[in-house]
């Protein structure tokens, strides 16, 4: 019989999918002796999916599948988790698809208060409203001027954001670029220090404590502050920042590539409302001007 790890495939170890089942598959063999895959199957149906909510339960299902080798396998594991009572979402835990400047500044006021232990958890807010990365795509992302001495970000694209529910590769290029020449000096050298603190946390293997300690610090310090309101996180910096991006009048095209989408309408439906945003963030003025620098530096590049 096989073992547990022999039913999977990881292509890349830092794979977001390859993360999750690593560590269901662990926290599994660390409660269980029995290498069935089947028992496996049936323990994250039981223990992990009633846990969350459908979306997240969605989320789930699809990393645990573009993990499995056999398809008798993918088939078991829908018949088991068709039944599933997903966790209700609760209302009260409703997420902030905005954040103003001055609720930033606040947060920032909070967490340095008593000293700038806590800087980098402003600072990531901060670069997530300027940028729009998703938490992970920092771990890819550098600062560089291009050849027109151009100051850009460059992140590559999450494989959240480049695979479908079902598995299907969409069309989306490999990298994404964020212009940062609209930006002043503050904000320039934000963002130049959270890309060093966070090159720190990969060299010395803290990262993903460093994101979790951030999660929880803006948690409590939003519930403080804004206990009537929805509570803000790093994912309200990326709604703010395409909030911004529709302020300032910014194509559906222009749109899903600086926020590293597969379609033009992900933005409009799921991210924040024109209404909450800032114009002049972003210092490109058409659809053509935006895919023209996208252009000339990767595709053009190769």
């Amino acid at each position: 019989m096989k073992n547990i790890n022999e039913h999977f495939k990881f292509a890349d170890e830092c794979n977001t999918h390859s993360e999750r089942a690593n560590r269901w598959i662990n926290r599994y063999l660390n409660k269980n002796d029995d290498q069935s895959i089947y028992s496996f199957i049936d323990w994250f149906v039981v223990s992990i999916l009633p846990n969350v909510t459908s979306n997240s339960g969605r989320n789930y299902l699809r990393s645990l599948i573009l993990c499995l080798k056999e398809q008798d396998v993918v088939n078991y594991l829908h018949v088991q988790a068709s039944e599933v009572q997903y966790k209700h979402k609760d209302k009260s835990k409703k997420k902030s698809k905005s954040i103003s400047w001055e609720h930033f500044a606040a947060i920032d006021e909070e967490l340095t208060k008593n000293g700038l232990e806590q800087l980098f958890i402003s600072d990531w807010l901060r670069c997530s409203i300027l940028t729009g990365l998703r938490p992970k795509e920092w771990c890819s992302a550098r600062a560089y001027y291009d050849t027109k001495g151009r100051l850009v970000l460059r992140a590559k694209n999450t494989v959240k954001a480049s695979t479908s529910v079902t598995g299907d590769t969409y069309t989306l290029p490999e990298y994404r670029i964020i212009p940062l020449m609209n930006y002043d000096k503050a904000d320039i050298e934000c963002i130049k220090r959270h890309l060093a603190y966070i090159k720190i946390t990969l060299i010395e293997g803290l990262y993903e404590a460093c994101y979790q300690t951030t999660r929880a610090k803006l948690y409590h310090t939003s519930k403080k502050l804004f206990p009537e309101l929805p509570l803000i996180n790093l994912y309200s910096g990326r709604h703010q920042f395409a909030a911004n991006l529709k302020k300032s009048n910014l194509s559906a095209t222009s749109i899903a590539l600086l926020m590293g989408h597969n379609d033009n309408t992900t933005a409009r439906h799921s991210y924040g409302a024109k209404r909450h945003g800032e114009s002049g963030v972003i210092d490109i003025d058409s659809t053509e001007q935006t895919l023209k620098l996208f252009q000339e530096l990767f595709v053009d590049e190769g």
